[in-house]
C-alpha cells in the first residue's frame, strides 16, 4: 500500500513539473547594441510583446554592448513578436550605494527609449535568437 501511494505521489510531482511550469519560456535572446557602429552600454533593453498580454523581457546591456533577456527574473522569453526599447544613460560615478539620483543624460536618441517609438521590432522563434540592435544618432 505504501509503495502504491509513493508511486502515485512521484507520478503526480513528475507530471506537475513536466506540464505545470506555466512559463513556457522556450526562447533565448542575446545580442549586441551599437550606436553608429560602436558598442554602447551599460544600459537596459526591453522586449515588449506585441498585441499580447504578457510580461516584457528585460536585460542589462553590458559596457561592451552585449545583452541577454529574462522574463520575471527567469532567463528566456516566449516566442512571438516584440517591440524593443533601449535606454543607455550616463552614469554618475560619484553615487554612493543607496543614493537616489536623477537619471543621467541619455546617450542615445530619445526615440529608442520607448518600445512604442523606437521602430525596433523582432520576431522571436523558439530556441536561440541573436538580435544585434543597431542604433543611429540621426
Amino acid at each position: 500500500m505504501i509503495r502504491v501511494l509513493l508511486l502515485v505521489f512521484v507520478l503526480a510531482i513528475t507530471s506537475c513539473l513536466a506540464g505545470c511550469s506555466g512559463d513556457h519560456l522556450e526562447s533565448d535572446v542575446t545580442g549586441k547594441v551599437t550606436l553608429d557602429g560602436k558598442a554602447i552600454g551599460p544600459g537596459i533593453i526591453i522586449f515588449a510583446p506585441v498585441g499580447a498580454h504578457g510580461n516584457p523581457a528585460t536585460g542589462p546591456i553590458e559596457s561592451d554592448g552585449s545583452y541577454s533577456l529574462k522574463t520575471s527574473r527567469t532567463p528566456g522569453l516566449k516566442a512571438g513578436k516584440y517591440q524593443v526599447g533601449v535606454s543607455v544613460r550616463e552614469l554618475n560615478l560619484n553615487a554612493k550605494p543607496g543614493d537616489r539620483l536623477p537619471p543621467g543624460k541619455l546617450l542615445i536618441p530619445d526615440k529608442y527609449e520607448s518600445s512604442d517609438t523606437s521602430g525596433l521590432a523582432y520576431e522571436v522563434i523558439p530556441g536561440s535568437n541573436t538580435f544585434n540592435i543597431e542604433l543611429t544618432s540621426k
